[in-house]
């Protein structure tokens, strides 16, 4: 039988081996027979195993020894049983040198597994953590962009109004002097006076001043609107859920994101298209959502300044939204965002934002909405607009964010919220 086999009687003496044990020591197996148990002190643990047994009244027992065989240390379970009551035992030696250190090897695997899983847990946090920075790096994104629309939008009023300030600042001069000579020389003008007047043709300044003043008065009037823009752009002040009026968020936008829509580079103006349905004050963030649609929106412009580079490769322009089955097509490339409200079932509003860009593969699709994915230059974008947008749509206000695109055929994304406090 395979393995090392020996019968022991109770005085401790083989009484006899199998050949596998005599050829593993390079012995007879005749030279055995009446030997003292350890004559070979080959394996120590294995003369205490002997002994132990025949000392308890134990019938059978199993254990492992280490023996060394021909100057190799092996690994063997010994399994033991006596017989013609207990005056001898058989002793069956299995070789599991091999299983043993593959179970080491396996223990120190796992060890290895449970450090890698610890450094990986390490580095989520560290990922986690960086998650947030480019989160604020994103928030800070937006800002900027914030920014570089209102200075645009400040610059052209500030303008014409710093322009106009020098020639009031001439007339005002010029009507002060005209008054001190008045007032030198009340209550009958003098020929100086009567020249001066001549000089200064009064008449045209009385008719010109207004319209001076009326265009000082358009100016800071557009820097009123840029800047209340702003406020209820940000909506820094509104911490809590609070009646909003849609519309009035996108208008917000839009106005901030002018510059965009101009045209440049190449690229003829975006064509803005508004079909606002009648809706209710909605219980919502403005200030998150207003973020979304600075998100959204700004998508859609990179894709039709995308397209408007490659406008060929579109083709014609067509649009056909989730909120309306009107599909629209020219045979020239004409960069189009159109943005649609209305009411959906008894108690929720749907926002569509949608574009006729290049489209999107089902492949590119899936992945818009996880975090750091983006299909731009990784320096113009941290790929986090989208999840941002679906984390304030769905964790904040209870709503869905969905996309629906093809490459070709455009963009659009549809923005899903209740109406009440639920």
């Amino acid at each position: 039988m395979p393995g090392l086999v020996s019968w022991v009687s109770s005085d401790l003496r083989y009484l006899g081996v199998n050949r596998h044990l005599a050829s593993a020591y390079k012995m007879p197996a005749e030279l055995f027979i009446g030997q003292k148990v350890g004559f070979l002190d080959t394996s120590p643990k294995f003369n205490d195993l002997v002994y132990d047994f025949f000392a308890n009244h134990k019938k059978k027992t199993s254990q492992e020894v280490t023996a060394s065989i021909r100057g190799e240390n092996k690994t063997y379970l010994i399994v033991a049983q006596k017989y013609h009551n207990s005056t001898a035992a058989v002793f069956v030696g299995l070789d599991i040198t091999e299983s043993k250190q593959s179970l080491l090897a396996l223990q120190e695997s796992e060890e290895r597994l449970r450090q890698q899983a610890a450094k990986l847990e390490q580095t989520l946090l560290i990922l986690q953590r960086a998650q947030t920075q480019l989160v604020q790096t994103e928030k800070m994104s937006s800002l900027g962009q914030l920014v570089a629309g209102i200075a645009h939008e400040i610059n052209n009023p500030v303008s014409f109004i710093s322009g106009n300030v020098s020639h009031a600042t001439g007339y005002i001069q010029e009507l002060l002097r005209a008054i001190d000579l008045y007032q030198k020389y009340y209550p009958r003008p003098v020929r100086e006076i009567q020249d001066l007047m001549e000089e200064l043709d009064l008449d045209f300044i009385k008719k010109d001043l207004p319209k001076l003043l009326n265009s000082m008065k358009v100016g800071s009037e557009r820097i009123r609107d840029v800047v209340r823009s702003l406020r209820l752009f940000s909506r820094t002040d509104e911490a809590q859920m609070k009646p909003a009026d849609i519309h009035e968020g996108l208008d917000s936008t839009l106005l901030i994101l002018q510059n965009r829509l101009q045209a440049k580079g190449g690229r003829p103006g975006i064509s803005l298209v508004k079909e606002y349905g009648d809706l209710p004050q909605v219980h919502c963030y403005a200030g998150h959502l207003n973020q979304v649609f600075m998100h959204l929106l700004t998508n859609a412009i990179d894709a039709l300044e995308e397209g408007g580079r490659h406008h060929a490769k579109y083709g014609k322009n067509q649009n056909q939204s989730y909120l309306s089955s009107a599909r629209s097509s020219s045979e020239i490339f004409t960069p189009e965002i159109r943005i649609r409200t209305s009411v959906v079932g008894e108690n929720e509003v749907a926002i569509a934002i949608s574009d006729n860009g290049p489209g999107m593969t089902e492949e590119v699709l899936d992945c818009i909405f996880d975090p750091l994915f983006t299909t731009k230059c990784p320096d113009t974008s941290t790929g986090l607009g989208l999840a941002i947008s679906q984390h304030l749509v769905v964790e904040k206000h209870g709503g869905k964010l969905h996309c629906v695109s093809r490459p070709g055929e455009g963009t659009e994304l549809i923005i899903r919220i209740a109406i009440g406090n639920d």
